[in-house]
């Protein structure tokens, strides 16, 4: 059965603001910023495309020339950011359940504000994806080699090699590709990118069971960055500050203590699998 989607509004007035700075504290990051930008623009600039595990970039892939966003997509982005309204959000009735039922400070009070954060940058990514005009096409039109479909559909010239069929955007995270499962298909694909390259990683949570008030385990980042040899789960420490808000949203700065766990962990309820 489907969950019902509700807004924030529905929280108690210390909840409800606690996640609104969590939320606009990680937007207002440069980080953020630039990665929103590139969703706008349409590509990924070269060095976001190549800072990956298994990126199938090539040297003489379109998007390796692609330096600089696009002239408006930067300004497009500062726009959207200062437009952002947390009650345009939607969650899941539990989700918010569950966070509105936490005593603020609790590990399962910081648990789900990460939740929240996470959800809501890729739930804005998912709109921006769907919506945002493709500013790259309008400086690069049909016929130039490199509109947006050229790039994506880019494969590199037949060798010795096996082919790499490309992903159906260059927005990818290699572990999050299940498109078939995904409600918004490609943009969720592109939201996945998003959550990693905002907070270091996708977020996961143990999903095996139903969990007690504090007995839940650590919630995890898997990452993709190039200097990962391997995909792998980064835990989280809890916040130094005690504070109910996110200021600094990087994976040494947030979360939870480290706890050695052999469990099978899920992003969401659409990726209940291991990622690869």
């Amino acid at each position: 059965m489907a969950s019902t989607k509700i807004s924030t509004e529905h929280l108690a007035a210390g909840h409800r603001d606690a996640s609104f700075r969590a939320i606009s504290n990680v937007l207002s990051t440069d980080i953020a910023l630039e990665t929103y930008a590139q969703i706008i623009d349409g590509l990924p600039l070269s060095h976001a495309a190549l800072d990956r595990y298994r990126h199938k970039m090539h040297p003489k892939h379109p998007v390796d020339s692609h330096h600089e966003l696009c002239p408006g997509a930067f300004e497009k982005a500062i726009e959207a950011r200062e437009a952002f309204n947390i009650d345009s959000l939607r969650f899941d009735s539990q989700l918010l359940q569950t966070y509105q039922s936490a005593s603020i400070g609790t590990r399962q009070y910081l648990l789900r504000l990460l939740e929240l954060t996470a959800v809501a940058l890729h739930q804005i990514a998912v709109y921006l994806f769907q919506e945002a005009a493709s500013i790259h096409d309008l400086h690069h039109p049909q016929g130039s080699g490199f509109t947006i479909h050229d790039a994506t559909v880019w494969e590199r010239p037949p060798d010795m090699w096996l082919r790499e069929a490309p992903w159906p955007t260059l927005f990818t995270h290699p572990g999050f590709t299940t498109v078939e499962q995904y409600p918004d298909g490609v943009a969720d694909m592109a939201a996945y990118w998003v959550e990693d390259r905002i907070l270091g990683g996708v977020l996961l949570f143990d999903r095996s069971q139903s969990w007690d008030h504090e007995d839940e385990p650590n919630a995890f980042f898997s990452i993709c960055a190039a200097q990962a040899n391997s995909p792998h789960l980064s835990t989280l420490r809890r916040s130094a500050t005690g504070t109910s808000g996110l200021h600094h949203c990087t994976p040494r700065k947030l979360g939870l203590e480290a706890m050695s766990i052999t469990i099978t962990l899920f992003a969401r309820k659409y990726d209940a699998h291991r990622p690869e």
